[in-house]
């Protein structure tokens, strides 16, 4: 999750990308929302491996990306 949000940092402050950035972020807060975790995160949630999390982050990111795309 980490390597997801650094790259959501560098889209909005090295790339002038904020609203991918946006985007990345909200692919992340909506995984969460499912109660989904790495076990870094501690107790609380479906703890995930950190491949699952990436996947399910960019399944979010793609739909996010096509509903602003109006497909």
């Amino acid at each position: 999750m980490g390597a997801i949000l650094s790259f959501g940092m560098l889209c909005r402050h090295s790339l002038d990308w904020p609203q991918l950035a946006g985007e990345i972020d909200g692919a992340v807060g909506d995984v969460l929302a499912r109660g989904l975790r790495t076990a870094d995160l501690g107790d609380g949630g479906v703890h995930v491996g950190t491949r699952e999390f990436g996947e399910c982050a960019a399944q979010r990111l793609e739909a996010r990306l096509a509903v602003r795309a109006g497909g």
